[in-house]
């Protein structure tokens, strides 16, 4: 820079964009008062700078999005389960007119009535 060539410095900035990091940009203009000459770097870099963040803004919302309808779907799953293991035979067609309750009548294993089982045992 001691030769003076500002225009060399705009024109190294523009061909060697994606290998000069910006503070050192920004440092060497600052100390060889070339500001005006480093201005269109700084325009081209921010608006660089600014896509890239839009699109990871783009791609985190579509992420945010599938993680909360996975999340929901697996909610949704974990109710229908634990619902069906608290009421389990709730959405089966139920064969209790076919079927006596269990104990009431004499089975074949052990006895008749369940109330004269008890009896028995001294629980009644």
């Amino acid at each position: 820079m001691e030769t003076g060539e500002r225009e060399l410095f705009a024109a190294m900035l523009y061909s060697c964009y994606g290998l000069i990091k910006p503070d050192v940009a920004m440092e060497v203009a600052w100390r060889f008062g070339l500001q005006e000459y480093v201005m269109p770097y700084f325009i081209q870099f921010m608006k660089d700078l600014s896509d890239q963040v839009a699109t990871v803004k783009k791609e985190t919302e579509g992420i945010k999005e599938n993680a909360a309808k996975d999340k929901e779907n697996l909610e949704n799953q974990t109710i229908g389960g634990f619902h069906d293991f608290l009421f389990p035979g709730l959405n089966v067609p139920q064969i209790a007119a076919i079927m006596p309750a269990p104990g009431g009548f004499n089975t074949g294993f052990g006895g008749g009535y369940v109330g004269q089982q008890f009896q028995s045992y001294g629980v009644y």
